[in-house]
């Protein structure tokens, strides 16, 4: 596909791109807010469409999603408080160096990450209505959630941190947020495994916790 024939195609989502830059002009904390609120209800549709799509009913758990939704709304605020911190401090003067982008990676995926991991479970636990489970909660799931949000969101944020535009580093976590939770919930159902046929073909039923991507960690579903 040559840039001419690559330009026409992406030509009807230009009024759409002009639309959310002019948003994110006039009220950035807003916009941010509400594409990660989207991000989060295509993000938890998808990990629970595949995540169920071995059985023959289920019933969609629209107060997970509504619980996610709030919480992203919250990231996408803060978010964008923390990536004008970010790149204000850390080597503005060559804020794409090398350097800066690994001293970014690790105040982000060791300091940043972590912090939101352990504020989002006591979120969940406290709006499920169980907030004695947060220890335990922690302990059963802290390790695994920031092991597999480094091999996602270190690669992601290397080009984040080198190539996006400020503005728009929110909506490109999201999109990879999206990206994400569908690939680790397509990996969990065993669709990636070279295990996967049994006998007769049939693939493994899938149990356990589901996986949903946010900007900066992976959680883990039950």
């Amino acid at each position: 596909m040559n840039a001419g024939t690559l330009s026409r195609a992406l030509q009807p989502l230009q009024p759409a791109w002009r639309t959310y830059i002019s948003s994110l002009e006039r009220s950035p904390r807003l916009t941010k807010s509400c594409t990660s609120v989207v991000a989060a209800l295509a993000g938890d549709a998808l990990a629970q469409y595949i995540s169920n799509s071995d059985k023959e009913r289920w019933d969609y758990d629209w107060a997970r999603t509504a619980r996610l939704a709030v919480f992203n709304a919250f990231m996408g605020t803060l978010g964008h408080e923390y990536y004008l911190r970010l790149d204000g401090k850390v080597m503005p003067h060559a804020s794409t160096s090398p350097r800066a982008i690994a001293t970014k990676l690790i105040i982000d995926q060791f300091m940043f990450a972590p912090t939101c991991t352990l504020l989002f479970y006591y979120y969940k636990v406290l709006t499920e209505g169980r907030p004695s489970e947060y220890v335990p909660e922690i302990q059963a799931k802290f390790a695994d959630t920031m092991v597999a949000g480094w091999k996602l969101w270190i690669p992601a944020h290397v080009i984040n941190f080198a190539f996006v535009p400020n503005r728009q580093r929110i909506l490109y976590a999201n999109v990879i947020s999206i990206a994400g939770t569908y690939i680790l919930s397509r990996a969990q159902a065993g669709d990636f495994s070279s295990s996967k046929a049994q006998k007769g073909g049939e693939a493994r039923p899938h149990r356990g916790s589901t996986e949903v991507v946010w900007d900066g960690v992976v959680m883990k579903q039950d």
